[in-house]
C-alpha cells in the first residue's frame, strides 16, 4: 500500500493505511478466511485498475462482516512495485 492510500470502510467511513493497520494490529479487524472469486484487470500504463469479489467470514468492531464482497482496487506503478492508492468495497446481497 501506498503511505497515502485512502479508500472507504464497510460502513462508508474513510479509510487509510494507517487506520487499516491499526485496525488489524489491535483486533478491531478480524479475517478467518478468504475465498477470492474472478478478477477482471485493466492496465493503462503505470495505472491498473483490478474489479474483483470475494467470499469471507470477518468481523469488525465485533460486526460480523462476512459474506460475498464486491471491490475495485487502483494501483500505480512506483519504484518498479505495483503499490495500492484507492480500495472500494460493498457487500453484495
Amino acid at each position: 500500500m501506498a503511505d497515502d492510500c485512502g479508500g472507504t470502510n464497510y460502513d462508508g467511513t474513510k479509510a487509510t493505511k494507517q487506520s487499516f493497520l491499526a485496525d488489524v494490529k489491535s483486533g478491531k479487524s478480524k479475517v478467518e478466511s478468504v475465498e477470492c472469486g474472478p478478477m477482471d484487470v485493466k492496465v493503462m500504463g503505470g495505472v491498473a485498475v483490478v474489479q474483483g469479489s470475494d467470499t469471507e467470514e470477518s468481523m469488525i468492531n465485533g460486526k460480523d462482516t462476512s459474506g460475498k464482497w464486491a471491490w475495485m482496487d487502483v494501483f500505480v506503478k512506483s519504484g518498479g512495485k505495483w503499490v495500492a492508492v484507492r480500495s472500494r468495497a460493498a457487500m453484495v446481497k
